[in-house]
């Protein structure tokens, strides 16, 4: 079992209509919620979260 976390997500001023979001996993909870706070911090645009099994 695979058991991690999946974030899509796009950069500040990327295009949504001409390009694909970028994808962070890991299966380490402390490095998730570090992700999840610079994603926030620098104003990324979270559009998916997902857990993989």
């Amino acid at each position: 079992m695979r058991n991690a976390l999946r974030m899509y997500y796009y950069l500040p001023n990327q295009s949504e209509l001409f390009s694909d979001p970028f994808v962070f996993e890991t299966k380490d909870g402390k490095e998730w919620e570090r992700a999840v706070n610079i994603a926030h911090e620098k104003g990324y645009k979270i559009v998916r979260v997902e857990r993989v099994k």
